[in-house]
């Protein structure tokens, strides 16, 4: 697409339907894949055949969910109950995060069910962070929550990766919300967290690296965010550089 006409929410849009009409249209096909690839209640085995059944069944859930049927949040609500491993567990708990068929309740029960039995496993928990910040509904609002969770920590670069990161770098429709929120967000974060991690906060300032290729509407916002990383007082010389060479001032 030309510079300066990239709309990130038409596209969105656009993939959104293609899912949902190849979850409807193959239905059937990917219904029997995942029926006879998923783990169910086979035994755990990392072989390099188990590993691809998993992957491709996984495939196939995330596509079901797509169509945002009840059937599909089943599936994947049973998946998440009777998982043995985690790559199971997880594909289920980020297809219930965006699945239509899920509810506000439900999805609210499925989140904090996930917390309670892993909040003693920090790897594990970083992933929940992850799969909230990448979610379709609500990111935003979510991971200002989540900046105030007792295992988030600032200081963690780990945990800054996993929330905050994810949001900005993967999570393209929230991220580029034609508000300009998420553009504020972000510089606002990068401000608090360069005196702590200059080198961190430069990393995250590339999250803005392609704003020249946005419509008018948002890349003005984007550009007004950059500029306040680059002019907030004391800024590192690390996240100066950066925020100086994505704006195209030097």
């Amino acid at each position: 697409m030309p510079a300066g006409s990239v709309d990130p929410g038409a596209i969105h849009t656009a993939r959104q339907f293609v899912l949902q009409e190849l979850s409807v249209s193959l239905h059937r096909e990917l219904h029997a894949a995942y029926v006879e690839l998923a783990s169910g209640s086979a035994p755990y085995e990392y072989t390099g055949e188990a590993i691809s059944k998993r992957r491709l069944a996984n495939t196939a859930l995330r596509y079901l969910c797509a169509g945002g049927t009840a059937e599909a949040a089943a599936l994947a609500k049973a998946q998440l109950e009777a998982a043995d491993n985690m790559t199971d567990e997880n594909a289920a708990f980020e297809c219930l995060l965006d699945c239509s068929g899920v509810t506000d309740a439900e999805r609210a029960a499925v989140i904090r069910t996930f917390e309670r039995r892993w909040e003693h496993d920090a790897l594990v928990m970083d992933g929940w962070f992850s799969s909230q910040a990448g979610s379709k509904y609500g990111a935003l609002e979510t991971v200002r929550k989540l900046l105030e969770h007792p295992q988030f920590k600032i200081t963690n670069p780990n945990k800054v990766r996993s929330l905050v990161g994810r949001f900005a770098m993967s999570n393209l429709s929230q991220f580029h919300d034609p508000s300009g929120s998420g553009y504020a967000f972000l510089a606002e974060f990068i401000n608090q967290l360069d005196p702590i991690n200059p080198q961190a906060a430069a990393r995250m300032t590339t999250a803005f690296r392609t704003w020249r290729r946005l419509e008018p509407g948002r890349r003005g916002k984007a550009r007004a965010s950059l500029e306040a990383i680059r002019d907030q007082p004391g800024v590192s010389p690390d996240t100066y550089e950066v925020a100086m060479k994505t704006l195209g001032d030097v």
